[in-house]
């Protein structure tokens, strides 16, 4: 599929039950489960850890939903607060900013912050002057902005174009959004707009006259994006209809389930092994070759030899690697794989569930 035919297809119905705009239905589901993921307490803060690093002040969050009134470990306002970085949040419906609605929805008094800097505006139309922001976040949005093209344009206009930075949280490996197999559209619907792959994600940001700062560009959550590796198995894949059903969970669905679960408790610490002993670049030369078995066996081998963990979570992790090396892959699924991995102009920084890009003006 072509990036305008990906581009062109139509809102999913998640986007129009309320991913957009206000919904109390969401908003508890997105303060109870997100904002009190172990994902997003991590992500939000190696952000605030390195936009403090780089000296910023102050942080506009795009797409900020209900998090800049929340009081909680996963919001970023809170991560950014424990470095002194003020805030402003920005979305589409002024509900998100009601203090009240966070009330009704039951938080305590004191997780509510009693005030918020805050736009109403999509990314797509801001309403900030030309080079006017020096620290933007745009984690978890961008793929379900209906023209991420457009956004990504908003983003350069309005940004600093001597120190200014973009940090931009975008989907790699989490559930093989890199690879838009039709097979698992087919088993479960997204509320993802978009699932482009690498080279299209960086020819929208080029386009839109924005560069990689590479340096400070990481993949987040290693352990956790390789394990939808096993996702290459059509048993592995959880089946829901939409997003208000139940998923159906197979034997190896469940096995995956369970050790996502672990992944994410230790991602932290995972990473910071990966990273620092230069073992991502071994993993990601095993994914240039197509071997995923190889790429399991290293991940096995770390987390088990390094990571302290309890004898039930020893115990999930070991189903899991057992049946990933069981599992035999379509070598078609495998070669998009290796070509994925290999059209990445830094295949290091797609091995996570997500990927943090740092985006600048060229100098």
């Amino acid at each position: 599929m072509s990036l305008e035919e990906t581009l062109s297809i139509s809102p999913n119905p998640h986007t129009e039950a309320g991913m957009e705009r206000y919904d109390a239905h969401y908003a508890e589901r997105y303060i109870r489960t997100t904002l009190g993921s172990p994902y997003n307490e991590y992500k939000n803060s190696t952000l605030a850890g390195l936009i403090a690093r780089l000296g910023f002040k102050h942080i506009v969050d795009i797409g900020s939903n209900v998090s800049g009134i929340i009081k909680r470990k996963g919001s970023l306002r809170y991560q950014a607060g424990l470095h002194d970085i003020t805030y402003t949040g920005v979305d589409v419906d002024e509900d998100y900013f009601d203090l009240e609605n966070a009330k009704a929805l039951g938080i305590p008094k004191e997780e509510i912050y009693p005030s918020i800097d805050y736009r109403v505006a999509s990314v797509e139309n801001m309403p900030f002057d030309d080079a006017s922001i020096d620290a933007l976040v745009c984690a978890d949005v961008i793929e379900h902005v209906p023209d991420a093209a457009q956004a990504f344009s908003e983003i350069a206009r309005t940004l600093n174009p001597e120190e200014g930075r973009a940090f931009m949280v975008i989907p790699s490996m989490y559930k093989l959004d890199l690879f838009d197999f039709k097979y698992i559209d087919e088993k479960r619907r997204s509320s993802h707009d978009h699932k482009l792959s690498v080279k299209e994600w960086e020819k929208m940001w080029e386009d839109a006259g924005l560069i990689v700062d590479w340096e400070n560009s990481r993949p987040i959550g290693i352990a956790s994006g390789l394990s939808y590796l096993s996702w290459l198995n059509d048993d592995a894949v959880p089946q829901r209809e939409n997003f208000d059903s139940k998923q159906e969970f197979s034997e190896k669905s469940l096995i995956h389930r369970g050790a996502k679960e672990v992944f994410a408790t230790h991602d932290a610490e995972i990473d910071s092994l990966i990273l620092t002993q230069g073992i991502d670049k071994k993993l990601s030369a095993l994914l240039k070759e197509g071997d995923v078995h190889g790429a399991f066996l290293v991940l096995q081998d770390i987390i088990l030899k390094s990571i302290e963990l309890s004898a039930g979570d020893t115990k999930i992790l070991d189903s899991f690697f057992a049946t990933a090396k069981k599992n035999n892959f379509d070598e078609k699924r495998i070669e998009q794989v290796r070509e994925t991995f290999g059209m990445a102009e830094d295949s290091n920084l797609i091995l996570g569930n997500s990927m943090l890009v740092v985006l600048k003006h060229p100098q």
